[in-house]
């Protein structure tokens, strides 16, 4: 499914796709993005960002609410390829770096498959769970600079979405 873009203001656009939803703070001067989506939502995003009038390189950060793989999975494409700074909480770096994993456990995800959207949302998930696995294998190499725990410096974007002046 195509990210549908739904205006929150006129700078905060709320992309959503049957798995997974990011934010898009728009401004002068570019993007930033809250959440990224799973590695292989990568043509979502850049799709989303097209819908809005800008590219790759107008994404001036991606902020991580938090380091579960259906959150920053593009993210990591972006600060390989095009060196864009990922932030997040400084509890979450750790998370991020899979220096421990908080995920549901087998056991919990099991407990709610009886439930029919549950269910569909699952089977969608490990459709894609290639993509994901694949992209985990080199996943410790390549983290090295991100994410950062503070942002140092706001952009039009940032203000738009903090009403900074």
């Amino acid at each position: 499914m195509a990210p549908v873009l739904t205006a929150v203001t006129d700078h905060v656009h709320f992309a959503q796709t049957d798995l997974v939803n990011w934010t898009l703070v728009t401004g002068d001067d570019g993007v930033i993005l809250i959440d990224a989506g799973f590695p292989g939502s990568r043509p979502d995003v850049l799709a989303s960002l097209g819908e809005l009038g800008f590219g790759v390189t107008d994404v001036r950060a991606i902020l991580l609410t938090h380091a579960h793989i259906d959150h920053f999975g593009t993210a990591i494409w972006f600060a390989q390829t095009h060196g864009t700074p990922v932030y997040c909480h400084a509890d979450e770096v750790g998370h991020a770096k899979r220096e421990y994993l908080e995920q549901a456990s087998p056991l919990a995800v099991a407990a709610h498959a009886w439930q029919p959207r549950w269910l569909r949302w699952s089977v969608a998930i490990m459709r894609n769970a290639p993509r994901v696995w694949t992209w985990r294998d080199s996943f410790h190499r390549n983290l090295t600079d991100w994410p950062i725990s503070a942002v140092s410096r706001a952009s039009s974007a940032t203000r738009a979405l903090t009403g900074a002046g």
